[in-house]
């Protein structure tokens, strides 16, 4: 019970992106649920890209077919404001490519200037993956606004595709949440006991 109750907050979404609906070519997509208080960035992509269709994605092409990140082609989400302080700690999100997409994506923030990788993810073959990215580390701790850019590269060819699926931000909870919760499951488990033992 006392596990339950943990996780149910550690994976609390503060900004989800729901593209089940997209047609894959918008210019831009917005939010589909955010946290209390929390206005998320659009879903857009950086200048190097060009929309392309995909049902059920945001999908792009114009991918650089180069081994390292061309630093115009990148898709931008995050949190534009919080009216409190966010903790995140992951970004979780699917992916696929055509078969002559990229095969390789870095994912980045604007804490650092976008300087420096906070995950590097690989696809193998054109099936959708799914990947989570720990970000429950001191940069991401009680922010109020953060950009993140994924750089996708190596593509087979230009007119190659890079979709994303589902996206989403989850934040960790503060310390005194956490003692809230265990105290509430504490009172949950006490009282279960007492109800069996006298059932």
């Amino acid at each position: 019970m006392v596990c339950i109750c943990i996780c149910s907050v550690v994976t609390a979404q503060v900004v989800v992106y729901d593209v089940t609906s997209a047609s894959g070519d918008e210019a831009t997509f917005s939010a589909t649920t955010t946290g209390s208080g929390v206005t998320a960035l659009d879903l857009t992509r950086g200048a190097g890209l060009t929309a392309s269709s995909g049902v059920g994605s945001f999908n792009s092409k114009a991918f650089t077919t180069a081994t390292s990140i061309d630093t115009a082609d990148y898709l931008s989400f995050g949190i534009q404001s919080s009216t409190s302080p966010v903790s995140l700690g992951s970004v979780s999100l699917t992916l696929r490519r055509s078969g002559t997409g990229p095969d390789s994506f870095s994912l980045f923030s604007d804490k650092d200037n976008f300087v420096t990788s906070i995950g590097n993810l690989s696809l193998p073959d054109d099936a959708e993956h799914a990947f989570t990215v720990n970000v429950n580390n001191s940069t991401f701790a009680n922010i109020s606004d953060v950009e993140f850019r994924l750089f996708g590269y190596n593509a087979g060819s230009s007119v190659g595709t890079g979709r994303v699926g589902a996206l989403s931000l989850s934040a960790v909870p503060e310390p005194e949440e956490y003692a809230f919760f265990m105290s509430m499951c504490l009172v949950v488990w006490v009282v279960q006991r007492r109800y069996r033992k006298h059932s």
